[in-house]
């Protein structure tokens, strides 16, 4: 009997390691830094990707962005454009305006913006809010996966 278990015990701890998968998250942003973009840049990017460790490959990823469009009088213009494995979602993207004479601070997908200064070049500006600001970059713990997948 033990000359049986030996082998199946060994197919078992083979198998089991191709499955250690993991949620990654990177961002280029952290929380109140000052940050300058030129226009059609990303301002704001993250990205969280489903990897498997063992194989060291990328099972399935989502990014998401904000781009500066330009500013057009008090108006400065960004688009939202989201990602899946790498292709663009049509039905993800929007274009977005904000009045700078009302207020410097954007709120977007309960992220939040603080506009320092913007011309139709580039924009300097600091995220003051943001979900992704609740993880650690890098690989998420079991409750940070928990919590994404709920989100």
């Amino acid at each position: 009997m033990a000359r049986f278990m030996l082998p199946i015990l060994l197919c078992l701890s083979f198998t089991s390691c191709g499955l250690d998968n993991s949620y990654y998250l990177m961002r280029n942003y952290e929380k109140d830094a000052e940050l300058t973009t030129s226009i059609g840049s990303p301002m704001l990017e993250t990205t969280v990707e489903f990897r498997n460790n063992v194989y060291k490959t990328v099972r399935a990823s989502t990014k998401s962005e904000l781009i500066y469009s330009g500013k057009a009088g008090s108006v400065i213009k960004v688009v939202y454009r989201e990602y899946s494995n790498d292709y663009a979602r049509p039905a993800f993207s929007q274009e977005l305006q904000y009045d700078l004479s009302e207020t410097k601070t954007l709120k977007f997908r309960k992220t939040t913006i603080q506009v320092i200064a913007a011309t139709n070049q580039e924009i300097t500006f600091k995220v003051l809010d943001s979900p992704s600001l609740r993880f650690k970059q890098g690989r998420l713990t079991d409750q940070d996966e928990e919590l994404l997948k709920q989100n």
